[in-house]
């Protein structure tokens, strides 16, 4: 049987919205939604912001995931990678150039803080964004000529030296150098 989770006062945030991702930074929650943009909750203040087209702070309410780091926020989408720059409170668009037609679909994003790596995961290729050097590097793992095993999916943290990425026919694991 699952376990119960009782509450005092069950609340609800943010209702009607597909959640697609949730990252914690600090003092905060990034939330990712499909048709409502990207939401910043302070858990100092209680409070919700959302970037948004609604808002006009955002061009995209569509988002498959999210990734947050000092400096920076990362929003998975159909049309790229959006990069929201917090020192200059604002946004900007990654395309990409490999992966065709649906190259620029992202689907997944993993921000190792051990090594200062956005790992994202495309329709087509992954891609690794080497935050300090501002540097991308991407990569087709295609297997035995089975495109599914190149189009990534989720992108998950084991420990602090695994790795695993997720795809429509299968795992990566990738070990980080000690």
């Amino acid at each position: 049987a699952l376990p119960s989770f009782s509450q005092i006062k069950p609340d609800v945030f943010l209702e009607g919205a597909n959640i697609s991702g949730i990252t914690e930074e600090d003092d905060f929650l990034w939330i990712s939604t499909y048709g409502h943009g990207i939401f910043r909750y302070s858990k100092k203040d209680a409070k919700w912001f959302n970037f948004s087209s609604k808002n006009k702070n955002l061009e995209n309410d569509l988002f498959h995931d999210i990734a947050v780091s000092k400096d920076f926020v990362w929003g998975a989408a159909n049309e790229g990678l959006y990069i929201y720059d917090k020192k200059r409170n604002k946004w900007s668009l990654k395309k990409f150039a490999l992966g065709g037609e649906f190259g620029n679909w992202i689907r997944a994003l993993l921000f190792d803080k051990s090594t200062n790596i956005l790992w994202i995961g495309r329709f087509r290729n992954l891609s690794q964004f080497d935050v300090a050097k501002q540097k991308y590097s991407d990569f087709d793992l295609t297997q035995a000529n089975d495109p599914k095993s190149n189009n990534f999916k989720s992108i998950k943290e084991d420990g602090d030296s695994l790795i695993w990425f997720g795809t429509e026919s299968g795992t990566h694991i990738y070990r980080k150098k000690k």
